[in-house]
């Protein structure tokens, strides 16, 4: 959220260096859902930042730690906090909405539409692959329904 708010207040170097950290960390979470839930919030922070460097450095890892993953609830991701042991256990999460992973191929897509087919493709898992794909392109449809308009006539 703090590299969303220097990139609105047009400090895009600070924007991207937070983004970076922030990929950092997101790199070194426990390999798995986790992994991929980091990565996630981490792109689509990088797409509102409006920070695509950043954006295409994020893509192919998380397609990477997506297909590492074993059993990846892909419609479903969120971070999970667990504190204390035993009785005493608290289980928290982290965001009230869960990340859809194809929801961040669509919000790439916006970015650079044949960048984010090409690195949907890069999926192992074809059921993901797809979905990711189809989320894309329903975005690249859905950004300019006047051109499409002109482009029928």
């Amino acid at each position: 959220q703090a590299a969303e708010l220097a990139s609105r207040r047009g400090k895009r170097a600070l924007a991207d260096e937070l983004l970076t950290e922030a990929t950092g960390y997101a790199n070194q979470s426990e390999r798995g859902e986790k992994r991929v839930t980091a990565l996630a919030l981490v792109t689509l922070s990088a797409v509102r930042a409006d920070s695509v460097r950043v954006v295409w450095e994020l893509l192919p890892a998380l397609v990477r730690a997506s297909d590492e993953a074993d059993e990846l609830a892909f419609g479903a991701l969120n971070l999970e906090f667990i504190l204390g042991a035993g009785s005493g256990r608290l289980s928290f999460y982290a965001l009230d909405a869960a990340v859809n992973l194809p929801d961040v191929f669509a919000a790439a897509a916006r970015l650079d539409p044949l960048r984010t087919f090409a690195e949907a493709r890069a999926f192992k898992d074809e059921e993901l692959r797809a979905a990711a794909l189809l989320y894309a392109a329903r975005a690249v449809l859905d950004k300019s329904p006047t051109d499409r308009a002109v482009d029928a006539r």
